[in-house]
């Protein structure tokens, strides 16, 4: 039934908010650390500009989440920053732009489609899900290859400056 469907889904999400398995990635260099599932694992050319997961410990498997930083000085606006720096579409118009807070630092949810070239077999549309943080000085960025919200949005929840 839809009220037995409700309860599942409100319990399923509730039980993948409890991270305390989750591990902790930290950034010597910017000073900042999150968590992330223990079914991730990170590739072995991670460094601190770019963190690539991977859902099998294959190094040929798919990357899963991307974080990756970028050096922000000036500390530009996080929009004027991402037109800049991150792989928007030229088609502007299919790029939804929402400011927020992300665990008390401005943030940057930037949602956008593009056709698929081969990746997704069954989609046409490749959906994207990024985040930007600001951080003094760098911008963090979260994506998902999966377009899975929830599970930035729960990594981005543990995100914090050192």
């Amino acid at each position: 039934s839809l009220k037995q469907q409700g309860a599942s889904t409100r319990k399923s999400s509730e039980s993948a908010l409890n991270n305390s398995s989750w591990k902790t990635y930290s950034s010597a260099k910017y000073k900042f650390s999150f968590k992330y599932p223990p079914y991730l694992f990170i590739r072995s050319d991670a460094r601190d500009e770019f963190i690539g997961f991977l859902e099998r410990p294959n190094e040929n498997s798919s990357q899963r989440i991307v974080v990756s930083v970028g050096n922000n000085p000036q500390n530009i606006e996080l929009q004027e920053f991402a037109m800049e720096n991150s792989p928007i579409p030229d088609d502007r118009e299919n790029v939804r732009y929402e400011k927020t807070k992300m665990n008390g630092y401005p943030a940057l949810i930037i949602r956008f489609e593009h056709p698929c070239l081969g990746a997704c077999p069954n989609e046409k549309v490749y959906k994207s899900f990024l985040v930007a943080v600001q951080g003094n000085g760098f911008i963090v960025s979260f994506s998902d290859e999966k377009g899975d919200e929830v599970l930035v949005n729960q990594i981005i929840s543990t995100f914090v400056i050192l």
